[in-house]
């Protein structure tokens, strides 16, 4: 792991996260523009999170980039509000859905997929992203559970349904469902 600090910010680059890049590259076929884009998008959608931060007046405690991405970590432990929190965990997938909504104006498809892509899957109600995050602020263990379970079967179903079966996007699912449903 390679630390690098600025302003006080410890920013962390994780072996999984260059080899999650060759993975993507040389198994999908993705070519080197698709991933730049892909990486741009996610730059983006966590800029809004560091943006909601500085308005709210929080600071972030480390940036990491790890195999699942690009994640900003604030110093929860400051903040007291479920409504910051929300706002903060909502402000990535708000630049997602406004960058996708420009991309589908000016007719360019493929950023429209990217970031309509990574706004829905950041809103998907487990605890490492920010939609299972900001569930986890209002509501119980119990609940939690009971709108994974129901989103995992809508999701599986809507797989099955339309034939767009991605082995990998529905192993990877389960696992996730499995273990918050397990372990979380």
């Amino acid at each position: 792991m390679l630390v690098i600090e600025i302003f006080n910010i410890k920013i962390r680059f994780y072996f999984g996260f260059f080899a999650a890049l060759c993975f993507y590259f040389f198994v999908f076929k993705i070519d080197s523009l698709g991933i730049t884009a892909a990486l741009v998008c996610c730059l983006l959608h966590e800029l809004g999170h560091l943006f909601a931060m500085i308005i709210l007046s929080q600071v972030p405690e480390q940036i990491c980039f790890y195999s699942g991405g690009i994640k900003i970590i604030p110093k929860y432990s400051q903040i007291d509000s479920r409504t910051i929190q929300t706002v903060i965990l909502s402000a990535g997938c708000a630049v997602n859905f406004i960058l996708a909504m420009i991309s589908f104006a000016a007719h360019l498809d493929k950023l429209f997929e990217i970031n309509l892509s990574l706004a829905f899957f950041n809103l998907l109600p487990f605890s490492f992203f920010d939609g299972g995050r900001i569930v986890e602020l209002y509501t119980s263990s119990r609940v939690r559970k009971l709108l994974l379970f129901i989103i995992l079967a809508a999701l599986l179903t809507l797989i099955f349904a339309f034939g767009e079966f991605d082995l990998l996007l529905f192993l990877f699912i389960v696992f996730s469902a499995v273990s918050e449903l397990v372990i979380g």
